[in-house]
């Protein structure tokens, strides 16, 4: 379960984006404050809260936008690694780097190439170019990969 976000967290993120202090945020803004403050909706999905919200968003709207019920990466884990094994045909735990890439860049809301290559930064690759897919969910829902090390990706 994804740790509660209090109001003053909400009003810590808002002012920390409100980087000119007009005590409003544009919608990109507003974007990146509710993945900020841990939750992961999908573009359509915060769009379609922000379409009937004017340009210039108070820190009320902002709360607003944040207290609708997305997706959190806790909430998903379980679907993820359910569907990384399904496309793991050796059922050995690793999938082969590039073909992950080019699922990224062209399934669903296709990333761009600078999107997958954050994404990966941290995902410890073998000589093969296998990785844990295991590991790339773990990181992706708790943010740490310190625990994970290269001798892992066999």
């Amino acid at each position: 379960m994804a740790k509660e976000v209090s109001q003053d967290e909400q009003k810590d993120c808002f002012s920390a984006l409100d980087t000119e202090q007009k005590a409003h945020l544009t919608k990109s803004q507003v974007k990146s404050g509710v993945r900020a403050l841990g939750k992961s909706p999908t573009e359509a999905e915060i769009d379609a809260v922000l379409k009937d919200l004017p340009e210039d968003i108070s820190f009320p709207s902002f709360k607003a936008v944040y207290q609708n019920k997305f997706p959190t990466p806790q909430s998903q884990d379980a679907k993820a690694r359910e569907i990384l094994r399904m496309l793991d045909p050796s059922n050995d735990g690793l999938m082969k780097e590039s073909d992950f890439r080019q699922m990224l860049s062209t399934i669903g809301e296709p990333m761009g190439h600078a999107e997958v290559d954050l994404l990966m930064d941290d995902c410890v690759s073998n000589a093969n170019g296998m990785f844990r897919y295991e590991d790339f969910v773990t990181l992706m829902v708790t943010g740490y990969m310190d625990h994970i090390t290269e001798s892992q990706a066999h």
